[in-house]
């Protein structure tokens, strides 16, 4: 019996685990952003940085070629 209320402990812990996760889905932006570790918020800001330039200087080639 005891083995079984280990196994039925395991088993309990680990779905407190997996139930624990916040939902991403519903979090607002400031909690995940506010969630993120410093690396990960650097790297998140610098792809922004790169993808809004990249934007932009393929819509001045577009407009300055027309």
């Amino acid at each position: 019996s005891k083995i079984t209320e280990k196994q039925a402990l395991k088993e309990q812990q680990e779905a407190d685990k997996t139930s624990s996760l916040p939902n991403v889905g519903e979090m607002t932006i400031g909690q995940i952003v506010s969630s993120l570790k410093p690396s990960q918020l650097w790297a998140a800001l610098g792809s922004t940085i790169v993808a809004l330039g990249g934007a932009f200087a393929l819509g001045a080639k577009l407009i300055v070629g027309k």
